[in-house]
């Protein structure tokens, strides 16, 4: 994992820890809200108060962020990058390593939420995608689904 990531991580790591729903690493809202500012959907918790405001504000403090574009290009790159301009999100429950996220990203879908319990998974889930996965969906607290997102769901 790049320093960058790392960096982002513990920056964020205080945040995380108050948002971060039971069975949850709080590293996984780190990642998710990385993408989230990379690529300008919203963060995860941002109906309480996890506004992507705050979070560049978190950012900008450690000067880990200046402005998108820059923020964006020192995302280290990952084997399968989402394209420039989506045409559609997608969420990848049970994600195992993420093989369904593949399909749908080549298809040119972003993903914006994701989620695997197993410890290995996730981190194999984490080096495959540069994402790292939600745990457990029994104990996720509420996620808002947009209606228009596809489901990947690989059993």
């Amino acid at each position: 994992m790049s320093t960058f990531i790392q960096q982002i991580e513990a920056a964020l790591l205080p945040t995380a820890i108050q948002y971060a729903p039971e069975g949850t690493e709080p590293k996984a809202l780190t990642h998710q809200w990385m993408h989230a500012l990379a690529y300008g959907f919203a963060p995860f918790a941002v109906e309480r108060g996890a506004t992507a405001k705050k979070l560049i504000s978190i950012l900008k403090k450690t000067q880990l962020y200046t402005d998108a574009a820059t923020f964006k290009s020192q995302l280290p790159g990952t084997p399968i990058k989402p394209s420039k301009e989506s045409p559609f999100t997608f969420i990848d429950l049970f994600a195992g390593v993420g093989g369904m996220r593949i399909g749908f990203q080549k298809a040119g879908g972003t993903c914006v939420f994701s989620s695997e319990f197993e410890k290995n998974a996730q981190a194999t889930y984490a080096e495959n995608h540069g994402d790292y996965p939600f745990g457990d969906m029994n104990q996720r607290g509420q996620v808002r689904i947009n209606s228009r997102e596809r489901r990947a769901v690989g059993l």
